[in-house]
């Protein structure tokens, strides 16, 4: 690898593993924030809202909670990639070849 490839690979691990951490900071704050918005939600529906609003309600916190999922395996796949690419031995295949 040429000189300025290994500068390449260093600069992309490191802009991967900062956008891992600034991604999963505040996804880390609303994932354990969900559960009380679950509740809360629930409490309020079960005394204001209709069936119908009841269920729009559970439809879009499923939406969310698929949502900061997907998120999350992105942030875990960049952290692999910082990782991976850090290490040239650990350079074959990719974590976004994977399912998920």
């Amino acid at each position: 690898m040429s000189q300025n490839q290994e500068k390449l690979v260093a600069e992309i691990a490191a802009l991967s593993a900062e956008l891992s951490h600034h991604v999963n900071n505040p996804l880390a704050v609303v994932m354990a924030s969900l559960p009380t918005l679950e509740r809360i939600t629930r409490e309020l529906s079960a005394a204001h809202a209709s069936p119908e609003e009841n269920a729009e309600l559970n439809e879009v916190l499923s939406d969310v909670k698929l949502g900061l999922l997907r998120i999350s395996r992105v942030v875990q796949k960049l952290t692999q990639l910082s990782f991976r690419i850090s290490r040239p031995e650990n350079l074959l295949g990719s974590p976004f070849d994977q399912e998920g």
